[in-house]
């Protein structure tokens, strides 16, 4: 019941958000353009997505560089790397 009552609930919202009957994969994959209204959002997004990618290049250097002059025996990752669901 509650899978159902979600289900409906998202594609409610879907519709309000594009005026028009859209599914979550269809999103996901890129098949729909966000509304105008959601520009500004999406470069908030964009640009915090693009500090973190520079920052865990950064990191990534870093780690090299130490294993590299012997600091650390092994290279371990402090952070693991997702790809996010969604490309903005």
């Amino acid at each position: 019941m509650f899978r159902e009552w979600s289900m409906s609930f998202s594609l409610h919202c879907c519709y309000r958000f594009y005026g028009r009957d859209i599914r979550a994969y269809e999103i996901l994959r890129g098949d729909v353009k966000p509304p105008e209204e959601c520009e500004c959002l999406y470069e908030v997004l964009n640009s915090h997505r693009k500090k973190a990618e520079k920052e865990l290049v950064r990191m990534a250097k870093r780690e090299a560089l130490k294993a590299a002059s012997g600091e650390i025996e092994t290279v371990k990752s402090s952070f693991s790397v997702r790809k996010p669901l969604l490309y903005l």
